[in-house]
């Protein structure tokens, strides 16, 4: 990889976005804590080259993975911008939209689960866990 600074970009990224896809050449997938671990030199590598100031400032996006037997690689795509709670924050409103319509789809129709004045059990843990 040619320096940053070789290709005119002259100040490195503050907040940088990290999105990896590792092209596995079988099935048998690699744990991807162990794929991130596994290219902690290559960004050390883009620290010295002046693509961003320290891999701290970086949001690394989960690991995706595919099987290319073909053509096993590692693609690692870097963008501007980080990682901002607004991103999360609308991803778990339509993961919630989506469990919510799933959940009254499969009960029916019904907007709440039926009322129940009797809990499940009498509130003592010992009476629910055999003694040993």
């Amino acid at each position: 990889m040619a320096s940053c600074y070789d290709q005119d970009v002259r100040e490195p990224i503050r907040e940088a976005r990290v999105d990896i896809t590792y092209y596995h050449l079988t099935k048998r997938y690699m744990d991807r804590d162990n794929i991130l671990a596994s290219l902690k030199a290559v960004f050390d590598g883009f620290s010295d080259a002046g693509l961003w100031q320290d891999d701290r400032e970086c949001f690394f996006m989960p690991v995706q993975r595919e099987k290319d037997a073909d053509n096993p690689r590692v693609e690692i795509r870097v963008s501007e911008g980080g990682f901002h709670d607004g991103d999360l924050v609308d991803q778990l409103r339509k993961r919630v939209h989506l469990l919510e319509s799933a959940i009254i789809e499969q009960a029916g129709g019904m907007k709440k689960a039926p009322y129940s004045p009797d809990p499940p059990w009498d509130g003592h843990p010992s009476r629910d866990f055999p003694e040993i």
